[in-house]
């Protein structure tokens, strides 16, 4: 019916198809649906509203302006989309179905067919429905896999868009629909025969290959049980009435109408077998063995794992067995994984009801090597010849069992051989003699080899034995170990303590008696460990240095260590204690031992931390471990700032391509928080490092480096006033630096910038040298709130010559023809992150550049000194009517025009100027006879094309000059004063408080005077301040504390 609806459509919708060449460049995807599966791709009623068709490719032939395409046949089929994101106006529903009977469903799952989890498909919002149905009154368990669900509310929709909906029909046929969202405890359900389960994924959303399982749950045994059994190959399966049992029930082969019954029943071959038993709780009257061959005899090289299979009757007592023969006067040998194995008296059990036993097959007989316990000494035992291993779990155990190596041993004329590895500290280990206590087997001998480890003292006491009654020779105890004669005990002799190192105990028995009733050899005797040796004492006095801490840390289990007799698994001495340390059997590759310093003040008021040495405490020489680490804990002063230097020249800070040489001293730098700001070394070009925050200081080294760094100092530390950066970074390259590339990293680099933090570098070249600033790796976020900020200003100067924020285009590459700051502020990143990773090459500046930048300074200076020489000899007319004011910066600020002012002599004050005085040199000697006094004459003596002096300033004598050049909003702090005066000595000094800046002088073809103007009317801004800022820039003034 389906299928005729979607033909019905498609010939009704004919005449609006478009042709093929009609069709915009879009997504083109071909299906292929399982079988009994059907795909849907329909439009979203409420899409994105573009103008998006689908069309679908028969054979050819295109038909388009379809509203939903249905797919049912396992055909492939091509189907066209005319815009690339049609997953804005269309969604992918699948339908598939589950059919189960009694005993399993088909498919056993809810799969996801493959195409659909790949593009373009992951990114439609896509649903899947499953219809199941199984015989009436099959309960059918349901397994989600992935996360739990949380049941919500009827038709709820999930905030994740991860929504499950499960129905179930009853046997009325009624309807039940929950809904589940992702985030609970869920995992599990049981539905009827009849039910549907259906799942929406969001866009992008991670779809599973399998959302869940789905088998038919065992009918509850109302008369007898039935089970279906497959036993591995080369397994012997038996099940048996329980020698306790006195109900009657018996165990059946098939589940037919007539199945053969029995009390016993064994199961040989490797086959799926149904097993019916006629009682409801057949465990409680039926044991199983599980039985499985280890023979060794064709391949002696060969190994396997013993493992037992928990499959297998987990409700039944079970016995596990594995039989083991081997070449002749060879051993099968069994190796325990840690933590070995124990081994108890034939009447005790073990604490988790795992037992193990182990019996050999010899000419004498039957013998029991021992009964043992998973958690012991015993890492090896090896058995001759041939014999049993045999694993006892009582009924309802759930089975836990290491993976025991079993593998042919060497050759031995011993009945077993255990290997005890016996730990360190103090404890004792039992041990039994073999077919405990039935009698130790005539004129045979058994080992123990026993690992002793190092300044551990032994001591072996028999706890109790029986003699037998011997004919031709005793019962020895012998005592070997490597490099000393053996030694020979009777049975009731002291046997030997505080032995010290590895031996081995051999028990010999004699021709021994076998008449009934005749007493028999058994042994049971204790090994006891103590550690030995004398405990490793050191006082420390922690009064000597003020503010350190000593800790030790040791990381084996066995070591004993103590403060003033109290054992303790971490020593802390604090800052004024005196304590004395005990260690005992503690290695010095196993201690760890760290010294911590505080350097702190109330106030920057009388603080004393200034250029403060960081040295590496100095500790008693009777610690048993050298230092490991040294670390400083810098507390500054609220409104303070910490400064790093380098006592000896300048700090390297580890970069890829710059790091530290190896076996070099460093030193990890971190702010309180544990953002790291850097590793350093010597050997750098960073005079110094000004950190905002509290730091930590941390020192690795090899302890043979670190004694002798002692005394030496690796920073050296002050306090000072607080700075509106993050970090500053002060970098000095010399002369040898040049073509030598630097680089610059954010702190911690390659590792994020802290968000709303700016962190500065200043650059103060070499004279007559220059840099390009390189911008190697750059990291940008997407920012929350703020902008990421990077910007270059040279040193004196307000101008910036590069300034970029994240969205911005930032150049590779950047020349500087002077010190410069270099400033980095990141913002609140919604995604991603900030860091830089910047590089500057010095080079020397080129002479003939040079050669034409003077040229051209001294042509201004020649010009500037004939225009001030000019306005200098011009005055102004006494009736002008507008007023000029002066600034004298050693005098008084006057007004002309103002009669109230008057100077302390007058003798250079006119009240008023005759312009035939002024101009006496246009009209000639006729128009004035008098003497040449107060006007001006023009220079009548030779021409000479001489420049003035250039007097250059070194550069080193500047003032170091820093600003973050933030904007005002984006500041973390006020900004400094300008001052608005330059140097008034300076060629180029005005005074811009005038309150007029013409100069009237020559009237022109009017009469009217002739404004020449001094100043721009809009000036440039001022050049930035030099900062007599001792703290942000040199330390030249030693009181700026």
């Amino acid at each position: 019916m389906r299928s005729f609806s979607v033909v019905w459509v498609q010939l009704v919708l004919g005449i609006l198809l478009k042709p093929a060449s009609l069709m915009a460049v879009g997504v083109s995807v071909t299906l292929t649906p399982d079988q009994d599966s059907i795909i849907t791709i329909a439009k979203i009623p409420y899409g994105g509203g573009a103008d998006c068709d689908i069309c679908v490719d028969e054979g050819g032939n295109l038909t388009c302006n379809l509203l939903q395409i249905v797919l049912s046949k396992p055909v492939a089929t091509t189907i066209q989309f005319n815009c690339t994101e049609p997953w804005d106006d269309y969604e992918v529903k699948t339908e598939g179905r589950i059919d189960c009977t009694s005993d399993s469903c088909s498919p056993e799952a809810g799969t996801v067919q493959a195409v659909l989890l790949s593009e373009p498909f992951t990114q439609f919002r896509r649903s899947f429905l499953w219809t199941i149905s199984g015989p009436d009154g099959t309960v059918l368990g349901l397994d989600f896999l992935g996360p739990g669900l949380e049941e919500g509310d009827n038709d709820a929709h999930c905030d994740d868009g991860y929504q499950y909906t499960v129905s179930k029909t009853d046997a009325e046929g009624a309807v039940q629909t929950q809904y589940y969202c992702r985030g609970g405890a869920v995992t599990h359900l049981d539905l009827p025969s009849k039910a549907s389960v259906s799942v929406d994924f969001p866009r992008q959303g991670e779809v599973p290959p399998t959302v869940f399982n789905l088998a038919p749950q065992p009918k509850p045994v109302k008369k007898g049980r039935t089970m279906d059994v497959t036993p591995d190959p080369d397994t012997l399966v038996t099940i048996s009435r329980d020698a306790a049992a006195v109900a009657e029930c018996s165990v059946c082969l098939g589940a037919g109408p007539n199945p053969d019954c029995n009390t016993e029943l064994i199961l040989r071959e490797a086959l799926s077998t149904t097993i019916q038993f006629t009682c409801e709780k057949p465990e409680d009257i039926f044991k199983v063995e599980i039985n499985r061959d280890f023979d060794y005899t064709a391949d002696p090289s060969s190994s396997k794992a013993m493992s037992a299979d928990s499959s297998l009757f987990p409700e039944f007592k079970r016995s596990f067995t594995w039989d083991m023969k081997v070449p002749s006067l060879r051993t099968f040998q069994l190796d325990f994984p840690s933590p070995g194995m124990t081994q108890i008296a034939p009447t005790e059990s073990c604490p988790d009801e795992h037992t193990y036993s182990i019996i050999t097959y010899q000419r004498f007989g039957l013998a029991t090597i021992g009964t043992f316990c998973k958690n012991g000494t015993i890492s090896q035992i090896q058995v001759l010849y041939k014999g049993r291993v045999s694993l006892s779990v009582p009924k309802n155990k759930k089975l836990d069992t290491p993976a025991i190596k079993v593998s042919v041993g060497p050759d031995t004329k011993m009945l077993a051989i255990v290997r005890p590895q016996l730990p360190r500290g103090q404890s004792y280990s039992d041990f039994f003699s073999a077919n405990y206590v039935n009698g130790f087997p005539s004129n045979e001998m058994m080992g123990w080899e026993f690992v002793v480890p190092p300044k551990h003292n032994i001591t072996v006491s028999f706890l109790g034995h029986t003699a037998p009654v011997c004919g031709s020779k005793a019962v020895e105890v012998r005592y070997e170990q490597e490099g000393k004669a053996p030694v020979v005990k009777s049975l009731t002799e002291e046997q030997p303590a505080n032995l010290q190192g590895s031996f081995s105990l051999l028990l010999q028995n004699c021709d021994s008696a076998r008449a009934a009733g005749s007493p028999q050899l058994t042994l049971n005797f204790r090994v006891s460990i103590l550690r030995g040796g004398v405990p490793h004492l050191c006082a420390v006095n922690m009064q000597k240095e003020a503010g350190v801490t000593l800790n030790v840390e040791n990381t084996n289990p066995y070591c004993e260590m103590s403060v003033d007799g109290t054992a303790l698994e971490k020593i802390t001495v604090p800052p004024g204690a005196k304590s004395t340390l005990s260690f005992l059997d503690c290695p010095s590759e196993d201690l760890r031992l760290t010294v911590t310093k505080t350097l702190e003040c109330p106030s920057l008021a009388g603080c004393s931390v200034s250029r403060t040495p960081l040295t590496i405490p100095t500790l008693e020489p009777c610690l048993p471990v050298p230092i490991h680490s040294a670390i400083w804990q810098l507390r500054v002063p609220e409104h303070g700032t910490v400064a790093l230097e380098s006592p000896t020249g300048k700090l390297r800070q580890s970069l890829p391509g710059d790091e530290c040489p190896v076996g070099r001293f460093s030193l990890h730098v971190a702010e309180s928080d544990g953002s790291p700001v850097g590793e350093f070394c010597s050997g750098g070009v960073i005079r110094k490092v000004l950190i905002h925050n509290n730091v930590t200081i941390t020192a690795l080294a090899a302890s043979a480096r670190m004694r002798r760094s002692a005394q030496e100092s690796l920073f050296n530390v002050s306090f000072g006033p607080e700075i509106r950066e993050s970090i500053v970074y002060h970098v000095n390259p010399s002369e040898a630096n040049v073509q030598v590339p630097i680089l610059l990293g954010t702190p911690g680099w390659p590792r994020a910038m802290k968000p709303i933090s700016v962190v500065s570098w200043i650059i103060h070249l070499p004279s007559q040298h220059r840099a390009d600033l390189l911008f190697t790796n750059i990291s940008q976020p997407k920012c929350k709130t703020q902008h990421t900020m990077i910007k270059v200003q040279t040193i004196g100067s307000e101008e910036e010559i590069l300034s970029r924020r994240e969205d911005e285009v930032l150049e590779d590459k950047l020349g500087v023809t002077a010190s410069f700051y270099l400033n980095m502020s990141n913002c609140q990143p919604e995604s991603g992150s900030f860091s830089a990773l910047s590089k500057v090459m010095v080079e020397k500046k080129s002479k003939k550049l040079l050669g034409i930048i003077l040229g051209v300074v001294g042509a201004l200076l020649v010009l500037t000194a004939i225009v001030l020489a000019v306005v200098c000899v011009v005055t102004r007319k006494k009736k002008l009517a507008h007023r000029v004011s002066i600034y004298n910066p050693k005098g008084n600020l006057f007004h002309p025009g103002e009669t109230s002012y008057k100077p302390d002599n007058g003798s250079h004050v006119y009240d008023a100027i005759d312009e035939t005085m002024t101009y006496s040199h246009l009209i000639g000697d006729s128009g004035y006879n008098g003497a040449k006094t107060g006007g001006y004459s023009p220079f009548s003596g030779p021409v000479v094309d001489v420049q003035p002096p250039i007097i250059e300033v070194p550069e080193n004598n500047k003032k170091e000059e820093f600003s973050t050049f933030l904007d005002p909003a984006e500041s973390f702090g006020p900004p400094r004063p300008r001052t608005p005066l330059g140097p008034m000595k300076s060629l180029g000094f005005e005074d811009r408080r005038m309150v007029d800046t013409q100069l009237c002088t020559f009237k022109n073809s009017g009469g009217e005077p002739n404004p020449i103007r001094l100043s721009d009317p809009d000036p440039d801004p001022l050049p930035p301040p030099v900062l007599d800022d001792d703290w942000d820039h040199d330390y030249d003034n030693e009181d700026y504390l």
